[in-house]
């Protein structure tokens, strides 16, 4: 997220089109990789994922109820609510759903959420670029990210 806004400020919409375009396919064969994980080490992925910064058994059973709910909707849902990708794919084996569909559903997925990043910083830095140079605008943009990433760790932690 934080790259797809940097290039977005560099390079405008249609540069941080394009750079949304890359990290969708990065992010899906991250999934694969993370969904292959899941399937043959169900244990060993859950124990890696809590052992990451603001993921605990809390944030893991609310994506398990979710996807056992509708796991299409989930998947879309947490893409604009800060769950990370990386526990869906490595929890869709454990419901038993295919690894294709998962892959399919996480395109549209992964795609609204850095598209919608990405049209979000491109319409702000072309209202802000009226005052502030380019240079001036990443700042801007380093200290929402750190004042963001900040908050949600607060709220994410233990």
């Amino acid at each position: 997220d934080v790259l797809l806004t940097v290039v977005t400020v560099q390079s405008g919409l249609r540069g941080g089109l394009s750079a949304a375009g890359w990290a969708t396919a990065g992010a899906v064969a991250g999934g694969a990789a993370m969904y292959r994980w899941g399937a043959s080490d169900p244990a060993g992925v859950e124990a890696a994922l809590l052992g990451l910064p603001a993921i605990g058994p809390e944030m893991v059973a609310d994506v398990l109820r979710a996807m056992k709910a509708d796991w299409g909707m989930a998947l879309v849902r947490g893409a604009f609510t800060g769950t990370p990708y990386k526990i869906y794919a490595a929890m869709a084996p454990r419901l038993d759903i295919e690894l294709v569909p998962f892959l399919v559903m996480s395109v549209p997925a992964r795609l609204a959420r850095f598209a919608g990043l990405v049209a979000i910083t491109a319409g702000l830095s072309r209202i802000v670029s009226l005052r502030l140079g380019q240079r001036q605008q990443l700042g801007v943009l380093a200290l929402a990210w750190i004042a963001f990433y900040g908050f949600y760790w607060t709220i994410n932690s233990g």
